[in-house]
């Protein structure tokens, strides 16, 4: 059955269900509701009885009309549920097994309608319990009134009483028959599910068969086929005969003549697409966006657009025409135009001119590569040959006879006009094109063996689940190709992350998430081939790793897959947003902000991940704490300096040191780069890069010099011959330093009078210069000194070495070389 019927028949039990809650709210609403409570005596009792008694029955007389109406309705339903589930019955259980495209639409049709019918629990207990409810309480009712003496009554109590009794008595009597009513409803509705779920087994049996004929059993190898091919060709005419021969006495919907006069039909609508196409491309078109490169490829452009309207006219005509070969055969081609459609449409969107900047508008839609598009067209031409090749034998139900016979011949074909193509045209096409070309081809060579080796089935399945995987993977390459355009043209990278959070949301999650579920798509599309979507559902839900501490299938794979890329947006989009708000609140330490967050960020988002994946793949929490507890005494001694690293790692991001600072360790001075939660790398003052493990950084004494306001104090000993007067030397260095800026004149220049030295007197010139300047200071400082020392003739004394040589009278006799002795050292001045 098409779509559109199976549409149908989820309606009408929809309908039904409806119909029945109806009833069962009539017939709540029917029946008395409100009851007396004790009064003065029994005659009032009996008086008030009576006017709620009678107000009720009346109520219930009213909605007696409505009721048979709805009982006529459910009745009617339950009989088209009956008749619906004899004639797939019929249809079923008449089918040959030779015949895999008529069985496995038999198949269906009766699982379809079995699952319709399940998903739809009709309240027919509920009813019947309720209804019951109140014939016993009617009958408790009429059981008291008929009891109450008549000598105990007045004339008027007795009159009340009679008349309650008769009325309890009407309203028992017609709920008893709206309960054989419902109970009959309920016995025709249980025997209708016994009956569908007798079918369903039944076909879920011949799904069995149908299955390992396509993927273990196979058939006889084409080689054999040709070995006999006499008697073969011989007994394919005979079953294609017989199946198609036109029945004498009855016109069925799926006679040979009526499906070839729909068929021409639908050929007719084809070629008034085409011709409509190509009035308006070459006349009613604006001549504005006639370029030479839209006449060039008009063609190809006519050919896309033509199959989008002929789909149009099918989806139209399918919504009018109740036909079941034209629901069938309009359902599945209109499904396959949408699949070229898309093919056609995004080599026109992808194969634009190397002239086109990225504007995305009607004055450059058509600024294509007409080259390109041809070979584009080419190079799918095969495998779109085939998938209609497919569809015509799923419309036509093709005997498997015939389908052993013509299609490993024109799978062969197929694969060498693939191999053609590619060969001539792929140096035009881009590298993805090439790419898909290539794996068409393995397809081809991959069913052309299967079928040449009897799995005739399985390589109709492969090439119509490439054909359906083809046009997702070319709607999301399209798609992904318009976005890079965009984003190209409004130069949305260069863009804040507030701004631009969606183009890296399409590009990152959609797409990718698009592409996981279009692959479980493609399949349950390419197995409605043979209508087994519900063995699809099953394969997905199937756990091939079935453990009590770990569960594997295809779905549980795709979500873990799905939420990884969640995840690594959340994560990616998390550390640009965070960079931006510490950027934009604090520049000065934002780096070491940034980079402590970005951590703790990453450990949430990945943590969560993770919990969440062993979540749904159910991950035991046994096995987590074996494996646990077999790596944790290993890896505690081996993580150890990398755990210790980690904590003082945090301890420095924490503000100890900041990215920027100037810090002194181990006799090395440099700018703070990063700070990881192992190390920190400094940017030394020769220009290397140098690395320290955070534990060497609390272990050893380091100076961070940006913190101490950022001058560095500096002390110059200098050394004066004795005798000269120092607070000449005192004043006269000072004056000529003061005149230097390297150094901080708050606290100005100090100059101390250190020291007695073995050859001069030692002074000291402390001054304060910033970190950055150290060096340049320093050097200035020194040149000062200098200069100022030798302009005033001022001595500077440094230690002077005698060497005396005595020669030795005996060791020249002996010719003994001389020994070299008596070093005396001579201080001048002294």
């Amino acid at each position: 059955m098409c779509n559109f019927a199976r549409e149908i028949e989820s309606k009408k039990m929809k309908r039904v269900f409806r119909i029945i809650t109806t009833v069962l709210f009539t017939l709540l609403i029917a029946v008395p509701a409100n009851a007396v409570l004790k009064e003065a005596d029994l005659k009032n009792t009996l008086a008030i009885l009576r006017e709620e008694i009678t107000e009720k029955h009346a109520d219930l007389l009213k909605k007696a009309e409505q009721r048979k109406a709805i009982n006529e309705d459910i009745r009617k339903q339950i009989v088209s549920i009956i008749h619906r589930s004899s004639q797939n019955g019929l249809m079923l259980y008449s089918q040959k097994s030779d015949y895999i495209f008529d069985l496995t639409y038999a198949c269906h049709e009766a699982t379809e309608q079995y699952h319709n019918f399940s998903s739809t629990v009709l309240p027919f207990a509920s009813i019947l319990v309720s209804v019951n409810e109140e014939i016993e309480r009617y009958d408790s009712l009429i059981n008291v009134l008929s009891e109450i003496p008549a000598m105990a009554l007045d004339e008027k109590a007795r009159t009340d009483r009679n008349v309650c009794l008769t009325l309890a008595t009407d309203s028992r009597n017609q709920l008893k028959q709206q309960a054989e009513a419902v109970e009959q409803y309920k016995e025709y509705f249980t025997r209708a599910g016994v009956n569908l779920k007798e079918m369903n087994d039944y076909a879920m049996k011949k799904y069995k068969v149908i299955q390992n004929s396509i993927f273990k059993n196979g058939g006889e190898s084409y080689f054999q086929i040709l070995s006999t091919l006499g008697p073969t060709v011989k007994d394919t005419e005979k079953t294609v005969t017989e199946k198609y021969k036109p029945k004498k006495s009855i016109m069925s919907q799926w006679d040979v003549r009526l499906v070839i006069g729909l068929f021409l039909m639908i050929g007719f609508y084809a070629l008034l697409a085409i011709g409509c196409n190509v009035l308006f491309y070459r006349y009613i078109f604006p001549k504005k966006y006639r370029s030479e490169r839209f006449k060039l490829g008009r063609s190809c452009i006519t050919v896309a657009s033509s199959v989008v309207t002929f789909a149009i006219i099918l989806g139209i005509l399918k919504a009018f025409v109740n036909q079941a070969f034209f629901q069938m055969a309009s359902g599945l081609l209109v499904e396959y135009a949408w699949l070229l459609a898309v093919i056609l449409i995004s080599m026109l969107f992808r194969f634009e001119h190397q002239d086109n900047k990225g504007e995305v508008s009607m004055s450059n839609l058509f600024n294509f590569d007409a080259d390109r598009l041809k070979s584009g067209f080419r190079i799918y031409m095969p495998i779109i040959v085939m998938g209609f090749l497919v569809i015509v034998f799923r419309i036509i139900l093709i005997p498997n006879e015939l389908v052993n016979l013509i299609f490993p011949p024109i799978l062969l074909v197929c694969a060498f006009w693939q191999w053609r193509v590619i060969k001539k045209h792929n140096h035009k096409l881009p590298k993805n094109d090439v790419l898909y070309a290539y794996i068409t081809l393995v397809v081809f060579i991959v069913s052309v063996v299967c079928s040449w080796v009897g799995y005739t089935l399985m390589s109709v399945q492969l090439l119509i689940w490439w054909l359906m995987e083809l046009t997702c993977i070319q709607t999301i390459t399209c798609l992904l190709h318009w976005l890079e355009k965009y984003a190209e043209k409004k130069d949305i990278q260069k863009l804040p992350v507030s701004k631009n959070w969606w183009y890296y949301f399409t590009k990152q999650v959609v797409v990718p998430i698009l592409g996981v579920v279009t692959f479980l798509f493609s399949i349950y599309w390419a197995a409605t081939v043979f209508n087994l979507t519900d063995m699809t559902f099953q394969a997905f839900d199937y756990n091939f790793v079935d453990l009590p501490n770990i569960t594997l299938s295809v779905k549980r794979i795709c979500m873990v897959l799905i939420l990884y890329f969640i995840f690594k947006y959340l994560s990616k989009q998390g550390k640009a947003l965070l960079r931006w708000h510490f950027q934009k609140s604090s520049y000065e330490n934002w780096e070491s902000k940034d980079m402590m967050f970005r951590n703790v960020l990453q450990t949430i988002i990945w943590g969560a991940y993770i919990l969440i994946s062993l979540s749904i793949l159910n991950v035991g929490n046994t096995w987590l704490m074996v494996i646990a507890g077999g790596f944790s005494t290993g890896i505690g001694f081996a993580m150890k300096d990398i755990l210790e690293n980690i904590y003082y790692g945090i301890s420095l991001m924490a503000g100890r040191i900041h990215i920027g600072d100037t810090i002194l360790c181990d006799g090395v001075m440099g700018k703070v780069k990063s700070i990881s939660y192992t190390s920190t790398m400094l940017d030394v003052e020769d220009g290397s890069i140098m690395a320290f493990q955070n534990s060497q950084l609390f272990t050893k004494n380091y100076k961070n010099l940006t913190k101490n306001h950022g001058w560095e104090l500096m002390v110059v000993p200098v050394g004066v011959a004795y005798g000269t007067d120092v607070k000449k030397v005192r004043e006269m260095l000072k004056e000529n330093l003061s005149k230097l800026n390297c150094y901080d004149p708050s606290k100005g220049i100090k100059v101390y009078f250190s020291d007695f030295g073995d050859s001069s007197v030692d002074l000291k010139v402390k001054c304060w210069v910033h970190v950055t300047n150290r060096y340049v200071a320093n050097s200035q400082i020194k040149e000062v000194i200098y200069n100022t020392l030798n302009d005033n003739n001022i001595s500077i004394p440094f230690p002077q070495r005698d060497l005396h040589i005595i020669k030795d009278e005996e060791a020249n006799a002996n010719n003994l070389p001389e020994k070299k002795e008596n070093k005396e050292f001579e201080i001048p001045g002294v």
